[in-house]
């Protein structure tokens, strides 16, 4: 429990500094007159995850395009992809709803044989949504990986 106040008090912290800091850079970004300075920062996209940001940051703006279109086209198949996996999971959680009920019903009929053939279906149908889940994280991490490897392409990183 104490663990967790200290987790909560570190998080407090760290949000009311990151909010006191954003004020600050609002505030230093405008000079007297109300004109926005523009040597303060330049706003420079971060480095795709598993790209190193030094590599990134010395590419030209034409690989920094075709990166973008990598991560956009990554995304855009990463989604498509994944919701049939988790279509399916809704599907098999339905199915186990009216099994659970349908369990009920034999536990009531006092019928052992047919609750126990429920149980077997049950565990079945489980198993299909572990299957299902270690598929879908499988699945992206081959698209991750290959998105890494055309993104590596792009900056001639071997």
């Amino acid at each position: 429990m104490r663990i967790l106040q200290s987790l909560l008090f570190v998080s407090v912290a760290t949000t009311g500094l990151l909010m006191a800091h954003s004020d600050m850079d609002n505030k230093n970004t405008h000079n007297q007159s109300g004109m926005h300075n523009h040597n303060d920062h330049h706003m420079e996209l971060k480095a795709p995850d598993g790209i190193l940001g030094e590599i990134y940051h010395k590419a030209s703006f034409k690989q920094k395009r075709e990166i973008l279109q990598i991560e956009y086209e990554f995304h855009k198949e990463m989604k498509k992809q994944t919701q049939k996996f988790k279509d399916y999971r809704e599907s098999v959680a339905f199915d186990l709803k009216n099994l659970k009920l349908d369990l009920e019903e034999a536990k009531y009929d006092r019928n052992n044989s047919k609750a126990t053939s429920i149980l077997n279906r049950i565990v079945k149908k489980k198993e299909e949504l572990r299957k299902n889940k270690q598929d879908e994280k499988n699945l992206i991490y081959l698209l991750n990986e290959d998105r890494i490897k055309k993104i590596n392409e792009v900056l001639n990183v071997k």
